[in-house]
């Protein structure tokens, strides 16, 4: 066997080693998790009925890998760390769960609901930057507005922009930079609603 075939053999041998490598690491599946903590609120909202119409997300993040940013211009998909559910799912289901807690009595529903559900606002969330920067800050850069059902009157229409500070680009660290941005702002809408419940209710 002369050298080029020598080469060729452990050329061939070491890239079916990479391969072999690259095909047996293991995936990593994360989740966004709602509010841990219980709501100190003595207000109950009983009569609050609200439905989660739409959550919109940018193209970019409408797939199964985690994405973070290099740069400004240049993203990162993290080929094994995964979603374990469709990201706007996931969103949808935090959102619910953080509202009704935030919100005690009240009810959330997701679009679509069954036609015999009644709810006093729709709660529309279109997401403009959902990510981190190269300075090591996770950023939410959102828009919401909320609508009567009854006459589809926009309400409350807001721009929000918050930063969390991550230590590295790496996946965990991106998914708890965007697990805590989301849950304050779903503070800030619950808020909102207070606000709406009591005008409503002392008008």
């Amino acid at each position: 066997m002369n050298f080029k075939k020598y080469f060729s053999f452990f050329l061939l041998l070491f890239l079916s080693l990479i391969l072999s490598a690259c095909a047996s690491k293991p995936s990593n599946f994360f989740l966004l998790n709602p509010i841990q903590t219980q709501s100190q609120s003595k207000v109950r909202f009983d009569t609050l009925a609200i439905g989660l119409y739409d959550i919109h997300l940018p193209k970019y993040l409408d797939r199964t890998e985690i994405v973070s940013r290099k740069s400004m211009n240049e993203l990162n998909v993290h080929d094994f760390d995964l979603w374990g559910e469709p990201l706007e799912k996931n969103i949808s289901s935090v959102v619910k769960l953080n509202l009704e807690q935030l919100l005690p009595g009240s009810s959330v529903v997701i679009y679509p609901w069954p036609g015999s559900t009644k709810v006093d606002y729709n709660l529309e969330i279109y997401f403009e930057q959902y990510d981190q920067n190269a300075r090591g800050q996770s950023i939410l850069k959102v828009k919401y507005k909320i609508i009567t059902e009854k006459t589809h009157t926009v309400l409350v229409t807001q721009s929000i922009y918050l930063l969390a500070r991550i230590p590295t680009n790496k996946a965990e660290a991106v998914v708890f930079g965007m697990n805590q941005n989301l849950n304050r702002l779903c503070q800030i809408i619950a808020n909102r609603f207070k606000a709406l419940y009591t005008t409503r209710h002392y008008e």
